[in-house]
């Protein structure tokens, strides 16, 4: 019984390797388009499926804005995606979805992120 289990799991996680590449590679994608759009974003860094995107006040000094990571965090609960800061600032979203997560769940939450930058640029 315990070999079958394992046998099962072994092929699960065989399957999520290449699902989380291309989620990664879709992640990546949108948030430089975000990076693109909004000039609150500064940059978008990460590994894989373990993403930060840093917001600033001012994209030419790069001040960092731990009060844009607070609209943006009270416009996700609102909606019910939570989102967490990192870095000693505060002013930097991490994105770190499970591996289970669906390419549409990928981009709903990418277009909320989306919606409360816009909302907190006005």
């Amino acid at each position: 019984m315990s070999t079958a289990a394992s046998i099962a799991v072994m092929d699960t996680m065989g399957d999520l390797l290449p699902h989380a590449r291309e989620l990664s590679k879709t992640a990546f994608s949108r948030f430089e388009e975000l990076k693109d759009k909004h000039v609150t974003v500064g940059d978008v860094r990460g590994l894989g499926l373990m993403i930060g995107v840093e917001l600033v006040s001012d994209p030419e000094t790069r001040e960092q804005s731990p009060e844009a990571f607070q609209a943006v965090h009270e416009y996700c609960i609102e909606r019910e995606l939570i989102v967490i800061d990192c870095g000693p600032d505060g002013n930097v979203i991490r994105f770190i979805p499970p591996l289970v997560t669906t390419m549409d769940e990928l981009n709903w939450a990418v277009d909320l992120i989306d919606e409360a930058l816009t909302a907190y640029e006005g």
